[in-house]
């Protein structure tokens, strides 16, 4: 059985709600997107249009694509709307008409579902992130969103708690094992030394963990994979000692936040964007079989070591939290059901 297209209409509503006050912003906008095949792209897409719908806002949405065609098949309902017109390219060589006019630009084009080289992911967050920029001042964009990662801050310190905008973590300038990180330090670079040029306004969101809709359950996402084992009725396996510890942001909470960020977000600032709940890897396990109800073993790799330091990667949002005074984001247990329950179907029988 094939999953559905898009999230449940009342999901995409609670995201119209959240971004209500702001929601004039977007009449007659021609938005340009990249990476809108990603996970949060798909998301945003989707978000947009509901948003169109409800509120008649006369948006244009434009979407960079390596493969429109395939994505066109694979979600119909956003792929062939008449609102989102398709361009196919590469984020680091794409050209436009000289006649191209964009309103707003969403850069989100870093693959974290494909296993590239690192000196690819280099190539994509750097030279992808100069040539948007080049083409938002071409096409006389006035607001732009910076989509990063909460891997700028490197490795937390021992005792480390929620991640704070202003912590700068260590990064090994030698180890390939950064070259995300110092990819998204340096594309945000680049957005602060364009925003200070005063040609656009550039707002910068760092995403942390995230579950729900369009997340995939079989690749390297430790959530995905429990819901997966959960509606498999499997053991759960974890490949570590269960020890590190994440927050998860539900996509709905995700796409609100993203484009309230995009909308009102302040010029050459950087906002977290994540979970407020931590929780380590093997309790997450656990709390999955708990909310969905399957009793099987949560199997670990290896045992931890008494007193080692867990990894701890889960942020300090209060920055974004208290600029638009957010209610509270969808709980993890809601989130984990909220997920299964969208993926469900196309695991019924397989067990």
């Amino acid at each position: 059985m094939a999953l559905p297209d898009l999230p449940a209409a009342s999901e995409l509503e609670e995201v119209r709600q959240r971004i209500a006050p702001h929601i004039s912003g977007l009449r007659g906008a021609h938005i340009l997107i990249t990476g809108g095949t990603g996970i949060i792209g798909k998301w945003l897409i989707a978000s947009l249009l509901h948003a169109d719908t409800v509120d008649q806002l006369g948006l244009r949405i434009s979407v960079l694509s390596r493969s429109p065609g395939t994505f066109m098949a694979q979600i119909p309902t956003i792929g062939l709307d008449a609102r989102v017109q398709w361009l196919q390219g590469d984020v680091r060589s794409f050209t436009l008409p000289p006649s191209a006019a964009f309103s707003h630009l969403i850069h989100a084009a870093t693959d974290v579902v494909a296993a590239i080289s690192p000196s690819d992911l280099i190539d994509i967050c750097v030279n992808g992130t100069r040539n948007a920029l080049q083409i938002a001042k071409a096409a006389g964009v006035g607001r732009m969103l910076l989509l990063s990662s909460g891997a700028v801050y490197g490795k937390t310190d021992a005792g480390q708690g929620a991640i704070p905008e202003d912590y700068v973590g260590p990064l090994d300038p030698l180890s390939p094992d950064c070259a995300y990180a110092q990819g998204k330090r340096t594309a945000e670079l680049l957005c602060a030394i364009e925003a200070e040029a005063g040609a656009m306004e550039i707002t910068i969101a760092r995403c942390f963990a995230m579950v729900g809709p369009y997340l995939p359950l079989d690749r390297h996402f430790a959530i995905g994979n429990f819901i997966q084992a959960a509606l498999m009725q499997q053991p759960v396996s974890i490949k570590g000692d269960g020890t590190p510890v994440r927050s998860y942001l539900y996509l709905s909470d995700v796409a609100a936040r993203l484009l309230l960020l995009l909308l009102a977000g302040r010029s050459s600032v950087a906002y977290n964007v994540g979970g407020s709940e931590p929780v380590s890897i093997e309790q997450l396990a656990h709390r999955v079989l708990a909310v969905l109800g399957v009793d099987v073993p949560v199997l670990l790799g290896k045992q931890s070591v008494h007193g080692a330091h867990a990894q701890r990667y889960y942020p300090d949002s209060t920055r974004i939290n208290h600029a638009w005074g957010l209610a509270p984001e969808i709980g993890l247990d809601q989130a984990i059901l909220r997920t299964a329950n969208w993926y469900r179907p196309a695991y019924l029988g397989r067990n």
